[in-house]
């Protein structure tokens, strides 16, 4: 059982769409780089509970930092947030 006042927030309330080039060295896919380093077993659960292996075949993995300067689009829960900036 979780602990009292766990929370389970819907991990897909927020989206941020991002702009990396495809030649950034930092960008990978997922699905080959997963195949390597996880358990053939914790594998298959990666990609069941994410939608199915034609799905994974599409995921990618960054690694490094994403600077908010990248961020193209961001929503919550469906809707375009924007950043309310103060007047200077």
């Amino acid at each position: 059982m979780p602990p009292v006042g766990a929370r389970y927030p819907n991990k897909r309330a927020v989206r941020i769409k991002v702009v990396i080039l495809s030649n950034d060295r930092s960008l990978r896919l997922w699905l080959p780089w997963a195949r390597k380093r996880l358990r053939p077993d914790w594998l298959n659960i990666m990609i069941e509970t994410g939608g199915g292996k034609a799905k994974a075949k599409i995921w990618y993995l960054y690694q490094g930092v994403i600077e908010p300067s990248r961020f193209a689009e961001v929503q919550v829960n469906g809707q375009l947030y924007e950043e309310k900036r103060e007047a200077a």
